[in-house]
């Protein structure tokens, strides 16, 4: 059951949110049926501060793909969008190595931790040689 989680988990990145409307009116605007980010986090039965085998979570994917969208409405659901992944990494560190502009600006504004480090960043490997 663990690993039917992750493989959901993982295709919100991979095969959903680049298919998926921010919402109703794009949706119905569309030539092909388009679930919401809403209505397929449901049909998957995926809670929002899920995570995968290594942490990650549907905010972390988010960041990564650069959808500020799908980020408003996972903390509007009670996501937490400060996360910290197995390492330390949070979406905001997703979202700078991606040079996601516009997430990381909506996520400074949430008040997130732009001074949390994570195992692989670069200012604590610079700091530890």
């Amino acid at each position: 059951m663990k690993a039917l989680r992750w493989i959901l988990l993982v295709s919100f990145t991979a095969v959903a949110l680049p298919c998926l409307a921010p919402g109703r009116a794009m949706a119905e605007e569309a030539a092909e049926p388009v679930l919401t980010v809403e209505e397929w986090v449901k049909s998957k039965g995926l809670k929002v501060n899920e995570n995968d085998r290594v942490g990650r979570t549907l905010a972390y994917f988010a960041a990564e793909e650069g959808r500020v969208d799908v980020l408003e409405w996972l903390k509007e659901q009670g996501a937490d969008v400060n996360a910290k992944r197995d390492g330390g990494a949070t979406p905001i560190h997703r979202a700078t190595m991606y040079g996601h502009i516009n997430v990381v600006k909506w996520l400074m504004e949430q008040g997130v931790d732009v001074n949390v480090r994570g195992r692989h960043s670069h200012a604590q490997r610079g700091a530890n040689g």
